[in-house]
């Protein structure tokens, strides 16, 4: 078995997780990506406890903030241009008596998403 000498000259990469106060766990890598957003570091300060509340767990994937559970994608987030948004994989499947998720498009058929332009568009969201 010939070793793939790229593999040979990283090392390999683990996951550090620091538990928070709350439910989930995050690791610094998501620390590290709100510090550099330029645009909208807020808003997803402002999301992030409400993400981990649910029991998420958070992570750089597709060198955005990922939030799994039992190592499921539920939700990424998402820097757009003129709004933040929050796009659930299986979206299509979540109950929104509320109708605050969108479809994304012809071409993506399952996933949905919710838009945020200020930390108030969170407040609103998350009160009862």
């Amino acid at each position: 078995m010939r070793s793939d000498p790229l593999l040979a000259t990283r090392p390999p990469q683990r996951l550090q997780h620091d538990k928070t106060t709350h439910g989930g766990a995050v690791t610094a890598d998501v620390d590290e990506y709100i510090s550099q957003s330029e645009k909208w570091p807020e808003v997803i300060a402002a999301l992030r406890p409400i993400l981990l509340d649910s029991g998420l767990t958070a992570q750089i994937k597709w060198a955005k903030p990922c939030y799994t559970h039992d190592g499921r994608n539920i939700v990424i987030v998402q820097e757009m241009k003129d709004f933040l948004a929050l796009m659930f994989f299986k979206g299509a499947l979540l109950n929104d008596p509320d109708g605050v998720l969108e479809e994304q498009g012809p071409n993506s058929r399952s996933a949905r998403r919710i838009r945020f332009t200020s930390v108030d568009d969170v407040t609103r969201l998350a009160q009862p």
